[in-house]
């Protein structure tokens, strides 16, 4: 039996819940994912009783490494945990010692434990209360990371580390919400953190030899043997004039039937300040290629950049990825309005689509995707819905004001929208125009450095859409802990920065200036810095 407890409601749901599904001890898998404001002193002793429990899903929830630990020790039947390790700061030094008492303890151990999916950022105190927590399952043989915040090459390097004092983790995958900025072709010789760095999104299997990162050059040549293309397949191409047709060779001598999610990176040959763009060259290899996968589900092309006479269409051609579900594509590969139109007809089971244009550290631009003319000229000022049912996902990130309103009017209804960076100016107002007419979104996730609680827009104008249950508030300011003043020595650092009770406080009072108590009831609120430092739930009674 599956027992979920949705974000914003209280405990009590959870042992209602767990009644009627028979009793704890009928309960095999239990989801408290994004239950973020829950009182884990009176969660605790429910989870406790679910011996039978099987799978336990804790992302996004306030419950303490230390706590977890006990919790895992007490569950002998679990096989699959997945959690979130929150910032601690000056807390961190604590839950060491908390864990390293626990793991020093005799006790149960979790012998049934083989698989562990965490959520954190790069600090060291994370990964080292990671390892103390991996002790503790000798069984453990999946690790699953995925990074939310921090710096990204650091916590690669942490992962490394990590992965060689924890030498009987057969499987480990990292994904990542934070971008590569290296950009360089990875060494022929694998290693983890060489492919990490550049991928950002990789799998790897020691007892098989598996790894789902592979670069196009070696996948072609007389003396290369025919390979079986794995579930899970990012190829890596560097832009040069023998690509095009690599592109083509690599699609005859290989099978990419298997091939259930893709990943494509067009890297430049050197150093430079554009990234590559595929013009028409690529387009019959490319096509050749989208025909090969016959069940692909996701595609990722965000940094696969699109020259003038190609874009996603190329992919889509004689009926291509009719069981696409997911696409993820800089602005550059949507050149002609059409092509969404064409993703609609061609994938009847579509459902999330990411736009977005990741500026690296090392190349900024794009002359697709950061041209003005071409995005006023190519949008047109109002559109149609192009998907029968909407979406369940649509997201934005440093998308063209232009461009950003028109995928909005296409997409409707959406279900999730998530805006990161764009439009330019926030305007809230404009956000609504643009989902006029349409049910949704049951949540909105904005992210935008010019976010400020003294606009009275930022909380009034996101609960005209009726249908609005979560609100997530990303903020470029630093969310501090709360304390009475900044010393001297600190003022320049602190002056852009907020406290987190002022920042509670003042979202309380625009909750409560609210006359909809029915939205005040069900309304999540989650704000956090782009680090995750804070996350805070306005309980209005």
């Amino acid at each position: 039996m599956i027992v979920r407890l949705r974000a914003h409601e209280p405990v009590s749901k959870l042992a209602e819940r767990l009644g009627h599904a028979g009793g704890p001890l009928a309960v095999t898998d239990l989801d408290l994912t994004n239950c973020v404001g829950a009182d884990v002193r009176q969660m605790l002793p429910l989870i406790t009783e679910c011996k039978q429990l099987r799978r336990f899903m804790c992302t996004a929830c306030p419950i303490r490494p230390s706590d977890l630990l006990t919790l895992v020790r007490q569950l002998p039947h679990l096989e699959e945990i997945q959690f979130s390790i929150p910032p601690l700061g000056a807390k961190g030094t604590i839950e060491m010692r908390r864990l390293s008492a626990i793991v020093g303890t005799e006790g149960s151990v979790p012998l049934k434990l083989q698989r562990v999916y965490v959520e954190g950022g790069q600090k060291t105190n994370e990964f080292r209360l990671l390892s103390f927590l991996l002790r503790c399952c000798p069984n453990a043989k999946y690790l699953h990371v995925h990074l939310v915040c921090g710096d990204f090459h650091e916590a690669v390097r942490e992962c490394h580390i990590l992965l060689a004092e924890h030498a009987k983790l057969d499987a480990f995958r990292l994904t990542s919400e934070l971008p590569s900025y290296i950009v360089r072709e990875p060494p022929a010789t694998f290693d983890i953190v060489s492919y990490a760095t550049v991928c950002a999104n990789l799998t790897h299997q020691k007892s098989v030899n598996f790894r789902s990162c592979a670069r196009l050059r070696d996948l072609v040549g007389i003396s290369v043997q025919q390979q079986t293309m794995p579930f899970q397949t990012t190829l890596v191409a560097v832009d040069d004039s023998l690509t095009p047709e690599w592109f083509r060779e690599a699609t005859v001598k290989h099978d990419w039937s298997n091939v259930r999610q893709l990943c494509l990176l067009l890297l430049p040959p050197r150093p430079g300040k554009f990234y590559p763009t595929a013009g028409c060259t690529y387009s019959e290899g490319l096509r050749l290629l989208s025909r090969q996968f016959v069940h692909l589900v996701e595609l990722n092309v965000n940094t696969f950049h699109f020259g003038p006479g190609l874009d996603v269409a190329t992919f889509l051609q004689d009926g291509s990825l009719s069981f696409l579900q997911s696409l993820s594509a800089p602005p550059c590969g949507f050149r002609g309005v059409l092509a969404l139109a064409r993703l609609a007809a061609c994938c009847p089971d579509f459902k999330e689509l990411d736009v977005r244009f990741d500026r690296r550290r090392s190349i900024l631009e794009c002359a697709g995707c950061d041209s003005d003319p071409f995005f006023a000229n190519e949008f047109p000022r109002s559109a149609s819905p192009a998907f029968r049912n909407g979406l369940a996902r649509l997201t934005l990130s440093q998308v063209h004001d232009a461009a950003c309103r028109w995928f909005i009017e296409c997409c409707r209804p959406v279900s999730t929208l998530r805006l990161g960076g764009c439009p330019s100016e926030l305007d809230f107002e404009s956000i609504g125009r643009a989902l006029t007419h349409s049910m949704g979104p049951s949540c909105l996730i904005i992210e935008h450095e010019f976010f400020g609680f003294d606009d009275v827009a930022l909380l009034t104008h996101p609960f005209h859409f009726a249908d609005l249950q979560y609100l997530y508030l990303l903020f470029y300011r630093c969310v501090q802990p709360r304390k009475r003043f900044c010393p001297d020595e600190d003022k320049s650092s602190c002056r852009n920065t907020v406290s987190s009770d002022v920042l509670f406080r003042k979202a309380s009072d625009r909750f409560k200036s609210l006359r909809d108590s029915e939205l005040q009831s069900r309304m999540l609120l989650k704000f956090c810095d782009r680090t995750m430092c804070a996350i805070l739930k306005d309980e209005i009674e």
